[in-house]
């Protein structure tokens, strides 16, 4: 037995058949439900199965995506950088020790800096 599908059932291989146009003629005409399964378990699958998609698809899949960007989403990139870039705008702390934060240091590089400021003063007074 080579190639083509095998049914899990004879019951199943014997529905096929009859779809097919072989058998009482009854339930020879395909069935809505098929194509509707067919859609089914293509969702269910997700993205993977889709056959490939020609020229018209991708454009309209194109303007999607340009949609999509306009409205301030799928954008590649660090997806922490930009919030963090706003709140450090916000508290107004924006000098050499960016990055400090993306190296794990934490407030560290915060630290740093006032104590920088500290020994200025210091330096002013004295």
């Amino acid at each position: 037995r080579r190639g083509g599908r095998r049914a899990a059932t004879q019951s199943a291989n014997n529905r096929r058949t009859q779809r097919r146009g072989e058998g009482d003629g009854e339930e020879a005409k395909p069935d809505g439900r098929t194509e509707e399964k067919k859609r089914e378990r293509e969702r269910r699958r997700g993205r993977r199965g889709r056959k490939k998609e020609g020229r018209k698809e991708r454009k309209e899949r194109r303007g999607e995506r340009r949609k999509r960007k306009e409205e301030g989403g799928e954008r590649k990139g660090r997806k922490g950088e930009k919030k963090r870039r706003e709140g450090e705008r916000e508290r107004g702390e924006r000098g050499g020790e960016e990055g400090e934060k993306r190296r794990g240091r934490g407030r560290e590089g915060e630290r740093k800096k006032r104590e920088r400021e500290r020994k200025k003063e210091e330096e002013e007074r004295g």
